[in-house]
This record gives structure tokens, sequence and C-alpha cells, in this order.
């Protein structure tokens, strides 16, 4: 463009050379008075410019509106203080629906009667403007991968670290119950024995707690590895949960005395039946209840209430504990996470158990649901569907 422009300067060839130069699909020109007043155009500039209006006499914004508020510029080329003024890539939509890329170029022009002028040089670039436009859209598009694989890599990096955590949790988690298996088992195998019968007795369901303990830290291990793999199948029968609350909450004695907690648990009837698969409830109920057992600071309370309505079974477990913030309730579902307020406490977790819970009220079809203060408590509610009310 610049060649065929230096050409008709250096040249001085006439208006209508220039004309018949440019008489072609790909250039167009213009040219401009002082006071910015089309004087003269291509033959073909209203085709490649895409425009109905003659545009001899109008403002050069009237008849391009991409020079509308360029009046500076324009003047700075029309006194020599700019060599030329630029607008690249100018997308304009044909009568037909596409798009076509224009290139305009404005540089000074003395005009016939010797008065300053300026030269509007249009050059259609759609090919150019179309390859461009793919181009970025193609750099948009990695960039948008690499943003996605860099997520991708910090989530896996952020979970094979969590996982870590996890087993070296676990593993402290187990030892406590082991140990207190040796140890008493141990005293009761040591030469002199345990004369006291009802000391005898407490010890060995001291042994038998904590193996059923471990049993169910070993039994959450393994459902997360079928949960991770899809292979949790449940077994759905008509079952009286209230049972299983009761057994729950009979294991879990022990914290509640050594806390001196208040329990309180309310069951609108029994028997409760609910299509459940046993042992997953009791998964259920075992952590969703020790979850807050854990974070219940001594002497405070938790309260559990368990109803039928008609179309579903209810599960309320409040407490007064820690409470959690907003930003930590939409993670608090996630595998092996822990809130803020637990990760720097005394109270031990490896951030699964609530996972679990989710996981399997899920595949119950049902729905769990957490409202929280921090400081103030927090209640887990969760609601399963009976026969006939699956969705």
């Amino acid at each position: 463009m610049t060649v065929l422009h230096n050409t008709l300067n250096q040249s001085r060839l006439s208006l209508d050379v220039a004309d018949a130069l440019l008489k072609t699909d790909e250039f167009a020109f213009a040219v401009i008075d002082a006071s910015f007043r089309i004087l003269k155009v291509s033959n073909n500039f209203k085709h490649l410019t895409s425009t109905d209006h003659d545009p001899l006499g109008l403002t050069l914004e009237s008849a391009l509106w991409e020079f509308v508020g360029m009046e500076d510029e324009l003047t700075a080329v029309l006194h020599n203080k700019s060599p030329k003024f630029q607008l690249q890539h100018i997308s304009r939509t044909l009568s037909d629906g596409s798009d076509a890329y224009l290139h305009f170029e404005v540089t000074a022009q003395k005009l016939q009667n010797h008065q300053p002028g300026l030269f509007l040089l249009i050059q259609d670039q759609t090919e150019l403007g179309i390859a461009h436009q793919r181009l970025t859209q193609q750099k948009n598009k990695l960039y948008l991968l690499k943003n996605e694989l860099d997520n991708t890599n910090q989530t896996l990096n952020h979970t094979i670290k969590m996982k870590d955590v996890f087993l070296s949790m676990a593993t402290h988690d187990m030892r406590n119950p082991l140990s207190a298996i040796m140890g008493y088992a141990s005293l009761l195998m040591s030469t002199n024995g345990v004369k006291d019968e009802s000391a005898r007795d407490e010890m060995l369901h001291a042994i038998i707690d904590q193996s059923n303990h471990l049993n169910f830290l070993i039994d959450d291990i393994v459902i997360v590895d079928k949960l991770k793999n899809g292979q949790l199948v449940l077994d759905i029968e008509e079952t009286a949960v209230d049972d299983i609350l009761t057994k729950t909450i009979e294991a879990l004695g022990p914290i509640i005395e050594k806390k001196h907690l208040t329990f309180h648990l309310t069951l609108q009837q029994e028997p409760l039946l609910v299509p459940v698969d046993k042992q997953r409830f009791w998964q259920i109920t075992y952590n969703l209840l020790s979850n807050s057992l854990k974070y219940t600071p001594d002497w405070g309370k938790v309260e559990v209430n368990a109803k039928l309505t008609k179309t579903k079974f209810v599960l309320r477990v409040s407490d007064n504990g820690l409470g959690i913030s907003k930003e930590n309730l939409a993670k608090l579902f996630n595998i092996y996470y822990r809130t803020d307020s637990a990760r720097t406490s005394s109270i031990s977790g490896n951030g699964i158990g609530l996972y679990i819970v989710k996981t399997i009220v899920e595949a119950h079809q049902g729905d769990i649901f957490v409202e929280s203060t921090v400081g103030e408590g927090s209640t887990f509610i969760i609601e399963l569907p009976l026969l006939g009310q699956n969705t």
C-alpha cells in the first residue's frame, strides 16, 4: 500500500490515473479537503466500504463512522506534523452478511488548486483479517487450555498432598486404638493377671470398643477407595433406622461422657422404617455424629432429631460447637478437606468423614444441607427418599 501511495505522490499522477490504478476490488480511495469533506472517490468506494449513500460532499466522519472523533489525528497529518494515520483490521458487515476487514491509511495530499488536503487509501484485507482473527482465536484457546491444565495440575498436586496428609492422619488414628488394645491385652496376659473380675470385664469391653473403632477406621479407608472408583454397591432394604441411630449413640457414649456433653435424641415415632443400606447408613450416622461431637467443646450440647414425612426421612444433627464460615462451607464435603479452624486446632481428623457422608447420601438419591454460624454451632440436615419416592 505504501509503495503504491508513494508512486502516486512522486509521479504526481492525475486523480483520473489514480482512479484507474485503484479500480479493483482490493483498493479504493477518497480525496479530502482541509475541512475534511470528500471531494472525489474511486468508482469502487461504495462497494468496498459497503455504504449506500453518496459520499461526495460529506465529511469523512459522516461517510465513514470509523473516523468519528479523529479530527486531531487528521489535522496532524494535514499539517505534516504526522506522516500518516492508520486504522487497521476494521470489520464491516457486507450486504450478504459476511464480514470484511479493511485497512485505512490517510496521508497529506496537495489538491489540484495546490491547497492542502488528504488522501485516504482503503485496502481490502479480508483474507488477512480472517487469518488474524483465527490466529487470535487459536491463541485464546491455547491460553484457556493452558489455564485449564494449570488448574488441573494444581488440583492434582493438592489432592496428592492431601492424600499424603490423610495417610499420615489415618496411621495416627489407627495407632491410638491399637495401643489401647495392646495395653489392655498385655495387662490381662501378665504374670499376675487382673484379679478383679469387674476390672477384667471392663478391659475386655475396652478392647472390643477399640477394635470396633479400628474396624470403623478401616471401613472408611476402604469405602473412600470404592467411592472414588465408582465401585460402591448398595444393598437397599426397609430398615428401622432408629435402631441404628441408638446403637451409634451407644458406640459414641464414651466420647459423650468424656466431654460431659448434653445429648438429646428425639424420634418422631418408632420404628422409623426407611429404605437404606444398613451398613452404609451406619457409616452416615457414625461419621456425622462423631464429627459433631468432635467439634463441640466440653460441656457443650448436641441434639439429634429424626422423623418421617410423607415422602422422605429427615435427620437433623445440631451442635453448639465451633461453627463453619461461609468460605469453608463451599469446600466442606471435599475429600481430605479440613476447615482452617480444624487444621489449627488440636482436634484430630483426616478430612474424609463428611465426604463419605455426602457421597453415600447422594448414592441413596438423598440430599445433605448445612446451616452454620461461626462461634454458635452447626446443623446438618439429611433427607432420604422413602420407597417409591426416588427421583
